[in-house]
């Protein structure tokens, strides 16, 4: 027992591959390369896959000259003349926390073009992991800040859609996909989110194979994600078909052994039955469900959903399963009754004033932690002063009295308002955490299985 123990952490330790098998019809194992965020973070302690650190959120916050630092940043992308991987790392990062701890459109001026297509070049020739990955985020946050320029989102997604089939690296696979579902909520129109569920569902179904990520669990995740966050543009529009198309690639990640794919494929489905929910007093509307309805077998989905609500291994610890348990009593609660209101609740903070976004349905959590995971701690910041972000969170409060207007400095926020970024960081420190528990029980459970085999 001592021996497979040290084996076990032995395994656990190394980074360099992940021992996760997802569970495709072939029953194929993960090989995943992707690396933790502290691989990946800046000199100044910001991940570039996840919300950046508290220090790093003040540094940038109360820079004094921010307006000539930042030009100087944009010029020097544009011209990137004789640049190292190292300067143009450095200078993406620095572009990123401008943009996401700033609302930056004014200084941006009329560069939109220039700089999507410095970015756009940077991503298809970049030499590092993280110049790709921090390429994917900057193009995103850039369309974040400039949501009226649909320019930007015709260049940057031919170049993350270019990125995803040619990029050797895994996480920066996963980016684009990150990136590519941002900006399709952002561009606000059906068919081009209709096409990205589909292209979403071939790469579920093959577990990452079609855009040559065999069997990565941090990609099939991210695809889940990204398919949810195009979805949440279906409401409204007789979604039935496109749900109808998407549900069984889900259902079938609800049997992987990563507990991050079983998280977002159940995630992604609660979203898809209240996307297709009918007014439970409508006689007419209920029997065109009950002939129609989103899955095939709604009874065989509800039993895979009560067993992970339920079911105990001693293969995860117990915090995995205490999270998988909340997780999918929430999913099964929503699927069993998609008018119940059964998504979890949550409230934002942001403003001077503390306005409170509220957020009470499925569509509204994807939306807000797909921004989340895109603007970090940024988000209260575009929450106060993008009013587009407001309106695609679906706030219906009253607006920031200095909503628009970045002229004061950004290091007199509110109390109220630096503690609410503070819980983001904490919030996204934690599911980082929690993260990587996932992936080393994950890996353990494998490897115990391996060795019982």
């Amino acid at each position: 027992m001592d021996l497979r123990r040290s084996l076990v952490e032995k395994k656990l330790s190394s980074r360099s591959k992940s021992a996760s098998k997802t569970a495709s019809k072939q029953g194929s194992r993960a090989n995943s390369n992707y690396g933790t965020d502290d691989e990946y973070e800046t000199d100044d302690n910001m991940s570039v896959m996840s919300i950046d650190s508290n220090e790093s959120f003040n540094e940038a916050n109360s820079e004094q000259n921010w307006e000539v630092a930042f030009n100087e940043c944009i010029e020097a992308i544009i011209e990137r003349k004789g640049s190292s991987v190292q300067s143009r790392e450095d200078l993406l990062s620095k572009l990123i926390k401008f943009m996401s701890v700033r609302m930056t459109a004014r200084e941006l001026g009329n560069r939109d073009r220039d700089l999507v297509n410095a970015i756009s070049k940077i991503l298809k020739g970049a030499r590092s992991e993280k110049e790709a990955v921090l390429c994917a985020k900057a193009l995103a946050i850039l369309y974040i800040t400039k949501p009226d320029n649909d320019e930007i989102y015709s260049i940057a997604d031919n170049a993350l859609k270019g990125s995803l089939q040619s990029s050797p690296y895994l996480v920066a696979k996963a980016a684009c996909l990150t990136s590519i579902g941002c900006m399709i909520l952002i561009f606000q129109s059906i068919p081009p989110a209709q096409a990205h569920i589909e292209a979403m569902v071939e790469i579920i179904e093959n577990d990452g194979n079609t855009i040559n990520a065999q069997d990565d669990s941090l990609v099939v995740s991210s695809a889940e994600d990204s398919l949810a966050v195009a979805s949440t543009l279906l409401a409204g529009h007789e979604p039935m078909e496109d749900v109808q198309l998407a549900a069984p690639s889900l259902i079938e990640q609800l049997d992987s052994v990563d507990p991050r794919v079983r998280s977002a494929a159940g995630e992604a489905l609660a979203l898809l039955f209240e996307l297709t929910a009918v007014d439970p007093d409508d006689e007419d509307a209920l029997a065109a469900y009950a002939n129609n309805p989103p899955v095939d077998d709604v009874h065989h989905l509800t039993k895979l959903l009560a067993d992970l609500a339920t079911t105990s291994s001693k293969k995860q610890s117990k915090l995995s399963r205490r999270e998988q348990h909340h997780t999918f009593r929430e999913v099964l609660a929503t699927v069993s009754s998609p008018t119940s209101h059964s998504a979890p609740a949550e409230t934002v903070r942001f403003g001077k004033g503390s306005q409170v976004l509220y957020v009470t349905t499925w569509l509204q959590l994807t939306r807000l932690n797909h921004l989340r995971q895109v603007l970090g701690s940024g988000l209260q910041i575009h929450l106060k002063k993008n009013g587009f972000v407001r309106r695609i969170l679906q706030y219906d409060g009253p607006a920031p009295p200095d909503s628009d207007d970045d002229s004061e400095p950004e290091d007199d926020l509110s109390k109220d308002l630096k503690n609410s970024i503070n819980q983001e960081i904490r919030k996204q420190r934690h599911k980082d955490r929690s993260s990587d528990r996932k992936e080393k029980s994950a890996m353990s459970s494998s490897f115990l299985a391996e060795e019982d085999d």
